[in-house]
């Protein structure tokens, strides 16, 4: 079975693993087949079969870390956010610094974003990012709290650190900029490029869609000073044209 995994053959895995629990249905280590079970069924999106075979493992052994924090992300995905956090809670109970805590402080946070806590989650992912400053995926759940409960001013502060902390995930914050475009927002949009321009300021296509945005917000000198700039970056005319056509 744990061959047919590492091949991707889940069927074939999943036919040994049940074989398994029916040869020896008593034997001890049976929670691991079952966990296993409950990936397979966690890689199909099969969330309510994967939390009754996880919930099987459990019941077998309840400090099975693996299986709890499958559960809960599958809890997770079901919007079942109560549960999700019922079994962050044990995790952490169960042992503070065990290896998943990371992830368990993260996804419990994400449940209480949904659950619109957000200072609760605020206050993990803050505790969080003072152990792991370069946890980029807590930067962003925090960057979308900030968001939702309107905080322009930290959320500049908070995307100056994810730049400093995250280098190598600043696509990760244009995603989460488009998003921001997206809901018309230019005020957030602004901040997320000052921030972005502050750590790359000679970037010149950061700088033209700061341009814009400035340009929408009624600041068309300061619109001026950065699409000169981004001309002097050596960014190909066809970027920048029209906006130049705006500002006259």
């Amino acid at each position: 079975a744990f061959n047919a995994l590492a091949t991707d053959s889940l069927p074939q895995a999943e036919a040994l693993l049940k074989e398994a629990l029916h040869l020896r249905p008593d034997a001890k280590g049976n929670y691991v087949v079952w966990r296993n079970l409950g990936l397979i069924s966690l890689a199909r999106v099969e969330m309510r079969q994967a939390i009754e075979r996880f919930t099987k493992a459990l019941l077998a052994q309840p400090g099975d870390q693996e299986s709890r924090y499958n559960r809960a992300k599958a809890y997770f995905l079901l919007n079942n956010f109560a549960e999700t956090i019922a079994d962050c809670d044990i995790l952490l109970k169960q042992d503070a610094n065990n290896a998943l805590a990371d992830s368990v402080h993260l996804i419990r946070a994400a449940a209480k974003v949904e659950l619109r806590q957000y200072a609760a989650a605020r206050a993990e992912l803050t505790d969080l990012l003072t152990r792991k400053p370069n946890k980029s995926e807590a930067h962003l759940l925090l960057l979308c709290i900030l968001q939702a409960e309107g905080r322009l001013q930290e959320m500049r502060a908070e995307t100056v650190k994810f730049c400093k902390n995250c280098p190598n995930n600043k696509q990760d914050l244009v995603m989460f900029l488009d998003g921001a475009k997206q809901t018309d927002d230019k005020e957030e949009a602004k901040i997320i490029y000052d921030a972005l321009l502050e750590d790359a300021p000679d970037n010149g296509l950061y700088r033209i869609e700061r341009a814009k945005i400035l340009l929408a917000l009624g600041q068309k000198q300061a619109a001026r000073e950065d699409l000169k700039i981004a001309r002097r970056s050596g960014i190909p005319s066809a970027a920048w044209k029209e906006l130049e056509q705006k500002l006259k």
